[in-house]
């Protein structure tokens, strides 16, 4: 996706559609922009499962609100936690069977014990994952922190007979924005990976948590970066929390 034209979510931009929201969606890609603008209250959320953001901009980044690439939670056995754009998918959790690794270079390994339902391990980016809980839990995932690349999927939970595990949380998605003038953030920058999916029992037996998403990637180039007139910004690519086990 390419445009030239002011890209803002704001009354800067009156005859833009998007305006009109509190929230609203900026589809992953590469945009080419004289400005970017974000207002104070309002929340910009790139899609999971797409491609990265890139802003590229000659002119001032103002960032009052949110703008988030975060990775989904992770549910129930198939149902896995979304890549945030650019980054990598939660693995599947086991049913009678061990857990799936996730995506990603950093990603968290499977549980790998169905018959003691162990955990799925954290993905991990500029620092290792967590171990999945128990001995034969799945691997922490390890550090690569490239900011070419999103963040990568925690592993899925091992399932005993007759009980699915919970699907590990995808990995935060990546957001570059490059100026040769100014970036201003007085709100909030994320690309937060998603949290495990906690077994919460119900049959009998047990199984295993999935792994914790680790976060993605946040470049940000320009002249000058600072927190507005506040003095406050707040930049967040933190790794999503385990899920627990029964």
């Amino acid at each position: 996706t390419t445009t030239s034209s002011p890209m803002g979510f704001c009354s800067n931009l009156a005859n833009d559609s998007r305006c009109t929201a509190t929230s609203t969606t900026l589809t992953g890609g590469t945009y080419n922009v004289t400005t970017f603008y974000i207002e104070s209250g309002r929340t910009v959320t790139v899609p999971t499962g797409g491609t990265a953001l890139l802003i590229n901009t000659n002119g001032d980044v103002t960032i009052d609100g949110t703008l988030q690439a975060n990775g989904g939670a992770g549910g129930i056995g198939t149902s896995v936690g979304a890549a945030g754009a650019g980054g990598s998918a939660g693995g599947a959790g086991g049913s009678y069977s061990n857990g799936s690794i996730g995506g990603g270079t950093g990603a968290g390994g499977g549980g790998t014990s169905y018959v003691n339902g162990t955990g799925g391990g954290g993905g991990g980016f500029g620092a290792n994952g967590g171990k999945g809980g128990h001995t034969s839990g799945g691997t922490a995932g390890s550090a690569y922190g490239s900011v070419s690349n999103g963040g990568s999927g925690g592993g899925g939970g091992a399932g005993q007979s007759g009980v699915t595990a919970g699907a590990g949380g995808g990995g935060g998605g990546r957001i570059w924005i490059t100026t040769n003038k100014n970036i201003t953030i007085s709100g909030l920058v994320a690309a937060n990976g998603g949290i495990g999916k906690t077994f919460t029992g119900g049959e009998s037996g047990g199984a295993g948590g999935g792994g914790g998403g680790s976060g993605g990637a946040i470049r940000l180039k320009a002249a000058n970066i600072s927190g507005g007139a506040s003095g406050t910004r707040t930049i967040a690519a933190n790794g999503g929390a385990g899920g627990g086990s029964n």
